[in-house]
């Protein structure tokens, strides 16, 4: 089950290079150039997605089967905490460079947002870390740990919602040639 679960993780934290084709040739004053961080933004966000993920999944079978494994639910609370504390110092990076640069006012909200949810998941990847210690002392522990774990799996989903937003429909941090 582990094996499994581990090479989900593997494939859901591979990332792609996205660029945008421009429909028409822009003049040089014209072309929008973000800063080389911007670059390690995606995949540092996909094991932001991926570690989670499979840090709920390992945890919910844990809980069915009343193992007592607190070792690897507390090393993929770690890796997940690590993973997403590293988005947040990317992402943070990247839309502070990008603060001078013109985008549509509702993208700008939309990343304003995805900025704040940034810093709500990394308290909260925290929190499930620190909840990682306790999951053996008490089942109260272990369904409350259960339960941060899968309101991180949310919050990540939706952060990465907004992310995809940002790229795909209003091009923000997608180089233009």
């Amino acid at each position: 089950m582990i094996k499994i679960l581990l090479v989900l993780a593997l494939g859901l934290s591979i990332a792609l290079s996205h660029e945008k084709v421009p429909t028409q040739e822009l003049k040089p004053e014209e072309k929008i150039h973000y800063p080389p961080v911007v670059k390690l933004h995606p995949p540092t966000t996909h094991f932001s997605i991926a570690l989670p993920t499979t840090l709920f999944l390992v945890s919910a079978f844990y809980s069915l089967t009343k193992r007592k494994e607190r070792d690897i639910i507390i090393a993929l609370s770690l890796l997940s905490f690590f993973a997403i504390a590293g988005s947040v110092t990317t992402g943070y990076i990247a839309h502070e460079s990008m603060a001078n640069i013109p985008i549509e006012e509702k993208a700008q909200e939309i990343l304003h947002t995805h900025q704040s949810v940034g810093f709500v998941l990394l308290g909260l990847s925290l929190a499930v870390f620190l909840f990682s210690f306790l999951i053996n002392k008490n089942p109260a522990f272990r369904i409350l740990h259960l339960i941060l774990c899968l309101a991180l799996v949310l919050g990540v989903f939706y952060q990465g919602n907004l992310g995809g937003t940002l790229v795909y429909e209003y091009s923000v941090g997608v180089p233009v040639r």
